[in-house]
């Protein structure tokens, strides 16, 4: 009987492992505080080619995206509930994307249906679907289903530069948003692993979340599957 029960925790734990990494942290599902400075070294490999990113140096300058920083989080406060705003939305933000440009709750308003993805650079899994992201956001409608994305650990110029490059080399080059403490309490406050991805309504209500990596086709049944019932 204890034999069995081994088993299934280990199978559970690898299936967790293969589809999720621990939030602000080493690539597992391990529960750490946020903000933590780590970026992995392995190359996990893309649909078709390796992913081929170097980590960050202080002498490199990949994308064209000028840092700003945002004003630190402390998980030891208490974090205030998101202000609920007319139509049962989570509430209002600011922040900005990787190039800069401001960017507010305003974005959702833009389609019927936002998939905002969030993600981090050390996240295996996250950068094996981010092509998958970056296909659908191009055939669908912009309209009807907008594609979004966070990156959680971009905290200076040169984690900047070094998500910037991801989103090039795997045409994940929908819009990202830097994490804001804004950001953070408007959606972000239970995250535990990357990657987490949202539904959200014109109105700016999160309608589902998921939790893990997932193949196009699947993406693409779900998105549909959201869609329809708008």
């Amino acid at each position: 009987m204890k034999k069995k029960y081994l088993v299934a925790v280990v199978c559970i734990m690898a299936m967790v492992a293969l589809c999720g990494c621990g939030l602000f942290g080493k690539p597992e599902p391990e529960i750490q505080e946020f903000p933590e400075d780590v970026v992995s070294e392995e190359v996990v490999p893309g649909s078709e080619e390796d992913v081929i990113a170097d980590e960050p140096e202080e002498s490199e300058s990949l994308g064209t995206g000028e840092f700003e920083e945002n004003e630190s989080l402390d998980v030891n406060e208490p974090v205030e509930e998101p202000e609920e705003a007319a139509g049962g939305a989570r509430g209002y933000f600011t922040t900005t994307d990787l190039y800069g440009n401001t960017v507010t709750q305003e974005i959702f308003a833009q389609s019927d249906l936002t998939v905002v993805n969030v993600w981090a650079t050390y996240c295996g899994p996250c950068i094996n679907e981010m092509p998958y992201l970056g296909e659908l956001a191009e055939e669908y409608d912009s309209s009807k289903v907008q594609i979004v994305g966070i990156p959680t650990d971009v905290y200076n110029q040169e984690y900047l530069d070094y998500a910037l490059s991801l989103v090039n080399e795997t045409g994940a080059d929908y819009t990202h948003l830097l994490m804001s403490e804004e950001l953070y309490n408007w959606g972000l406050t239970e995250i535990q692993y990357v990657p987490t991805t949202f539904f959200v309504n014109s109105e700016g209500e999160i309608l589902d979340s998921v939790v893990g990596s997932m193949s196009k086709e699947d993406w693409k049944a779900l998105i549909d599957e959201k869609l329809a019932s708008l």
